[in-house]
This record gives C-alpha cells, structure tokens and sequence, in this order.
C-alpha cells in the first residue's frame, strides 16, 4: 500500500505540473489539458516507482492510468479554482472602476479629471502600456483625444483617415469588440504599417462607446508586447466602455447646461455694463479678483464657482437705478444716493430666483458693508459680514479704484495699492487686504493686477 507521504508528494508534483502550465491557460492555450495530462503520466512513470514502500511493489499499468487520472484532475481542479479566483478578483476591480466613475459623475469633477483618473486605473488593471479615450466632436464630427496617452506620441493614428481602413475606423462603423494580437499582420493597418512599426505597438483591442445606438467615441488599449487578448478580457473591456459612454455623455450634458448658464450671465451682465459705459468689464474684473483671491485664502471647487458667478453679478441690481443717477458726473444728492445704495438689495432679489446662486445672495447682499460697521445697508461689523462680501469689497475696490468714473479717472496701479493697504482695518477685511497686497509683491504679480485692468483675467 502506498504510504500517505507519498501520495501527498504526488498529489503536489501534479499540481506543480498544472501550476506550470497556468500561464498558457490564462490566455486561451487549448492545449493546456494535453500538455498537462502529457507530463502527468511522465511524471507517474517516472516518480511512482521511487514512491513503492519497497523495492518489490508492482508498478502496473492499472495503477499507473489510476494515479495519473487522479494527478491531472486535481490539477485542472486546482487551476480552475485558481483562475475562477483571479476572473472574481478582476471583475471586483472592474465594479470599483465602475463605482467610481460613477461617483466622479455625480461629483462636480471636471470631465478630463476624471478620464485621466479612469485611465490610469484602466491602464493598470488590464497592465497596458498604453490606453486611449477619443470623442466624436459632435461640432466636426472629427475624433478627439479626451485622455489616455496621446496616439499622436507613440507615433501613430489608428484612424485610418480618408481611406476608413484604420482599427478605430473599423470599431465605429461595426460597433464590435476588435483585438488584435499583431497590428502588423492585420489588414486594417495595412495604411499605418510604417507608423505602427515605429510606435513599437504590437496589440490591440478597442470598443465603440455607444449612446442611444449611436457611437460618439472609442476607448482602445494597445501594447508593445505580443497580446492575446482573452474572452474575459474583452468581455469586461466591453462593461467598462459601455458605463464610460454613460459617463461621458453625462459629464458632456453637465459642461453643456454650464456653458449655457455661464452665458446667460454673461448676458445679463453685458446688459448692465452696456448701460454704462464706464463700468464696462468691471463686473469680469471683479469676478477675476474675487476668485484670485478665494483661492489664495484656501477656497476651492465650488465655492469658487460660486465667488466667480458673485463677482460677475454684484452689481445686477443696477439694472433698475436710473441710468441719470448711474452718469452723475458730480456728486449724487440724499434721495439720489438713498436710490443707489438700494442695488445690492436688488442684485440679491434677482440672485435668489436663480436656484442653484440663493448661497451667493447674501454676499452680494453685503458686499458694500464696512469692516468698522458704516456699510450699507445692514451696518454688519468684522466677521458678521460674510466671507464672500468681504473678498468682493476688495476685489470691488481694487477695480473701481484703476477703473474711469463719471467723476474721475482711472487711478494707477500703486495709487490703488497704496489705497487699498490705507484703508484695511476700516473698509476693508485688513487679513484679505493683507493677501491680496501678497498677490502684488513681486513683478510678476504686478503684471497679473496689471492685466485685470487691461481687462484680461487672472488665470
């Protein structure tokens, strides 16, 4: 009777055998079985004689077809079980992707934020050297590159061009899954084959991003290794370029109705400068500082949105003052100055019917309050007024300052820095004023001020 130490040793030596063919296995070896039941009954014929408990112990044929069949089911078992675990561990990763993209939609993340970051995951779980998103330009109807690594630097287009004979060519007009393991050899970059052989590129797979059965894009992964890409593969590369298509045509209706939103302000505000001419550009140099600063005071993603779209409409409530009042060259008598004091109360009233701007309201709304408590209209001291009306005031100040008026011109850089710094403490938020004198210490940030009042923004 064979001992159990050595029918362990076998049963290891016939897993080591499946073991060693797992990697052809895993990418579609059809032979994996043979070799596997090959080198089995080698191994038996060869070991099971050093495993007899005695020199004697009959080595028959029975036996030996027994053992083997055992060896290589245990093997193939075991290799399954392992490859069902890999295929379960791939999918989970592929679901995290896909949770994630799906957060970054519902996020106020920027579209190419967000396919660089799916990109990079992608790249790394599918171990590619290169990954490519490109987008039907609904515009040109031309493709552009959305993230991944640029086709252009690797050396090659896979469009075709004119002649529609290149990969992406074919995935959108078939709609199908392609992978290639060798772009040389396939006729469909017959057009590219200097380019391709340059690039390094040897593999490739690509899948349409489909919407409402119509295809706006490609997301394509290529390698410079030989690469046959599995069913697995190609099954899971489909589920991610589907949930990417939904992310992108969200992410593209988001940045469309944003568009949209900006320039119905953008409206609104050329209809308030149009009638004063003095105060043409000053709402955009207000909203151009206001978000300099906010960012400088550590504010990000939203907020700065809000302060940018605040600085743009501060002074909408101008539109209902008469505009004999707004082109007062001299200075505005009690009830004149009483009708003028009352816009920011209206450029609120107007804020707070735009749904997604009621959080900028009361900034506007007091965005001519003093640090010492003698603004207008609520008298609010120090730090009762609110953040928002604080970095306004001076970003206000600054372009009213370098800015013509009815009643004088426009003031120079280093008077409206000097000016500023004079009345931190009593106009002005004096820790505001302090940043944003930080913004024009150096040349460099003298030039920028400078551009705000050419009218050309701060980046």
């Amino acid at each position: 009777m064979i001992s159990g130490i050595n029918v362990a040793a076998f049963v290891f030596l016939s897993i080591g055998v499946g073991l060693f063919f797992m990697r052809w296995r895993r990418v579609g070896s059809r032979i994996f079985w043979f070799a596997s039941a090959a080198c089995a009954v080698l191994a038996v014929r060869t070991v099971l004689p050093l495993l007899a408990p005695h020199p004697g112990w009959p080595v028959d044929v029975l036996s030996t077809i027994l053992l083997t069949s055992c060896g290589v089911l245990l093997a193939g078992g075991f290799v399954t079980a392992l490859n069902l675990l890999r295929e379960m561990s791939f999918h989970r990763d592929v679901l995290e992707i896909i949770r994630d993209l799906d957060r970054a939609i519902c996020s106020t993340m920027e579209i190419r934020n967000m396919l660089n970051l799916f990109s990079r995951r992608v790249a790394g779980l599918f171990g590619v050297d290169a990954i490519s998103i490109q987008r039907i330009n609904p515009s040109t109807k031309s493709l552009e590159q959305l993230a991944g690594s640029s086709l252009g630097e690797l050396g090659l287009e896979m469009q075709g061009g004119n002649n529609g004979d290149g990969f992406t060519d074919w995935v959108l007009k078939n709609r199908k899954l392609l992978t290639i393991r060798d772009v040389l050899s396939d006729p469909r970059g017959a057009g590219n084959s200097e380019a391709l052989r340059a690039s390094g590129i040897k593999s490739y797979i690509g899948a349409p991003m489909v919407i409402k059965g119509q295809p706006v894009g490609v997301l394509a992964l290529l390698t410079k290794k030989p690469r046959r890409f599995s069913s697995t593969d190609g099954r899971f590369f489909s589920m991610l370029t589907s949930h990417l298509a939904i992310a992108i045509s969200g992410a593209q209706i988001y940045e469309n109705l944003e568009q949209l939103y900006s320039e119905t302000i953008n409206s609104l505000v050329l209809a308030i400068e149009t009638r004063d001419k003095y105060t043409k550009g000053h709402s955009k140099q207000v909203s151009s500082l206001a978000r300099a600063l906010a960012r400088k005071l550590g504010l990000d993603g939203d907020e700065l949105a809000l302060i940018t779209y605040a600085g743009l409409l501060h002074d909408i409530g101008k539109i209902g003052v008469d505009s004999r009042i707004i082109h007062k060259s001299g200075p505005l008598d009690p009830e004149e100055w009483l009708t003028m004091k009352r816009h920011p109360v209206e450029s609120a009233k107007i804020i707070r019917q735009i749904g997604q701007l009621k959080t900028v309201a009361p900034w506007v709304l007091h965005h001519h309050e003093r640090w010492d408590g003698r603004g207008y209209n609520d008298g609010l001291t120090g730090d009762t007024i609110p953040l928002g009306s604080r970095i306004l005031a001076v970003a206000d100040t600054f372009s009213a300052l370098t800015s013509d008026r009815p009643y004088r011109k426009a003031r120079s850089l280093d008077y409206a820095l000097t000016e500023i710094k004079s009345v931190a403490g009593t106009q002005l938020d004096p820790k505001i004023v302090e940043v944003f004198l930080s913004m024009a210490t150096d040349e460099r940030g003298k030039s920028e001020l400078s551009a705000v009042m050419q009218g050309e923004g701060l980046a």
